[in-house]
Parts: structure tokens; sequence; C-alpha cells
């Protein structure tokens, strides 16, 4: 199903067995795959399923920005709660957040 007007960026999904871009070492349970194609991504995640259909249908599960009205939304593609405490988690919000500072500020 594509997002209305494509205002909805993601779509929860259960069925990633791994990821092979995975820097923060996260254990899939409860992602969020791109559907809209007005998304930048950030860090795609390369995720990977044992289910046939799912493989087929190659869902891209990424950090990602979406510029939206006079602002921008940064999504992580995955479940935060899990990694929130992981010291190379915390770098790369720390990056992304200074990229954006810099951004701002010019």
């Amino acid at each position: 199903m594509r997002p209305p007007n494509g205002l909805v960026a993601t779509t929860s999904y259960r069925c990633v067995n791994k990821f092979t871009n995975d820097p923060f070492g996260y254990t899939p349970h409860e992602e969020q795959y791109i559907t809209n194609p007005h998304d930048i991504i950030l860090l795609n995640y390369n995720a990977s399923s044992s289910n046939s259909i799912i493989s087929r249908l190659k869902p891209v599960i990424a950090s990602y920005e979406l510029n939206y009205q006079r602002g921008r939304t940064i999504a992580l593609g995955i479940y935060s709660e899990d990694i929130i405490s992981n010291g190379r988690f915390d770098r790369y919000l720390d990056s992304l957040l200074l990229q954006y500072d810099i951004k701002i500020r010019d």
C-alpha cells in the first residue's frame, strides 16, 4: 500500500533476519521500511530475509531524511530504544545532528 499523498514515509516490517550493514550491533525485530520515494537515505542497513516473498520485494530499511513543509524529519528506521546506550549509535546521531546544525547556521 502506498502512503497517502507521500506524507507517510515508512511502514512497519517484522521479517528481517539480519542486516549486512549493521554498525550498531542491532538485532532486527521491528523495523520500518521506506515507501516514500522522496526520502533521502542516510544509512541503508541492507536488510535480508529468509522469506522468499519478502526477499523478492527487497525492502529498504534505512536511516533517512524527509523534507516536510518548512522542516526536516530524520528517522532511524530501527527500534532506537534498543541501541540508545550504544556508543557507536551515539556517535552516529551526534554526527547527524552536527551536520544539520552547520547547515542551519550557514
